[in-house]
């Protein structure tokens, strides 16, 4: 599994002077113990971290964005969705 973290840039539109939303690839990042399907990413921008639902690992992981680190798991979870 490939888990891909994304910038996003804002830049002008030169004919109507409209807002265009422009993603572009920043890191790759593959959390090692995350085996199956991820169902759901929240991200918390304030904290810098991003939370995957690792579904068949029944874990929530918690990343660091700044350094793409694992940081820490919740275990132990039913369906960690939704």
């Amino acid at each position: 599994m490939s888990l891909v973290f994304s910038l996003l840039l804002v830049s002008e539109h030169p004919s109507c002077g409209a807002k265009l939303e422009v993603l572009s690839l920043e890191s790759h990042n593959s959390p090692s113990n995350v085996k199956g399907r991820v169902d759901h990413l929240s991200v918390d921008v304030r904290g810098q971290r991003l939370f995957i639902a690792a579904v068949e690992n029944h874990t929530l992981e918690v990343i660091d964005l700044k350094s793409g680190e694992r940081v820490h798991t919740i275990g132990d979870l039913s369906e960690p969705q939704g």
